[in-house]
């Protein structure tokens, strides 16, 4: 599988980001499962997206990806909306 690799700003909070505490971080985008994930403070952020976060085209480049990698954060996706509805039971 083939995901697209770029850099993102990212930042802990909005006061952070107001205050210019800003880092950049490498994303990985995975167009044919509309997923994107990274590494940031050690965590596996995984989520769902149509197109990658990068505003610019600058830094852009595509990279082979294990398929059986990408059907795990494809699980992780569907186990986090599987746990958050049955978390909402208990708010």
């Amino acid at each position: 599988m083939v995901g697209i690799k770029y850099e993102v700003e990212i930042s802990n909070s909005i006061l952070d980001f107001s205050h210019g505490f800003t880092r950049r971080i490498k994303e990985i985008f995975v167009p044919a499962e509309k997923i994107i994930f990274n590494l940031a403070n050690n965590n596996l952020n995984v989520f769902s997206s149509s197109k990658a976060r990068c505003p610019e085209k600058i830094g852009l480049s595509k990279i082979k990806l294990d398929d059986d990698f990408v059907a795990r954060i494809k699980e992780i996706l569907s186990l986090r909306k599987i746990c958050l509805k049955k978390a909402k039971k208990y708010f």
